[in-house]
């Protein structure tokens, strides 16, 4: 059976406020070589401090942002290369129940496949 969810080393970084006309813009990395596999059916969480990058690694698992490194490819399709529209139809599928709207392994495992 092949992952549903692979996430392959995956970067995110951040450019800061230059503190000076003469320097390059500091980079902060939030999510640095981050790679795990969910099968269907199955459920992973994520867990650690404030401000270790929990936010930013869901927001690249659901294609809100494109990882500087690495890729993210859900249903055997590397979210980097869909459009908006195909990713609206994949992804971000929206379903009612109360659990459901916040569940993110819930929506994964119950979008459309081409």
């Amino acid at each position: 059976m092949s992952a549903l969810l692979s996430v392959e080393a995956v970067t995110r970084q951040y450019r800061m406020p230059r503190l000076s006309l003469f320097q390059p813009a500091p980079l902060l990395t939030a999510v640095q070589d981050v790679s795990f596999t969910l099968d269907t059916g199955h459920t992973l969480g994520i867990v650690g401090e404030s401000g270790s990058g929990k936010s930013t690694l869901a927001r690249l698992v659901m294609g809100f942002e494109t990882p500087d490194a690495g890729r993210v490819v859900f249903d055997g399709q590397d979210l980097a290369q869909l459009s908006p529209a195909a990713m609206r139809l994949r992804v971000l599928n929206v379903t009612s129940g109360e659990n459901a709207a916040f569940d993110l392994m819930f929506r994964l495992a119950v979008a459309p496949s081409d």
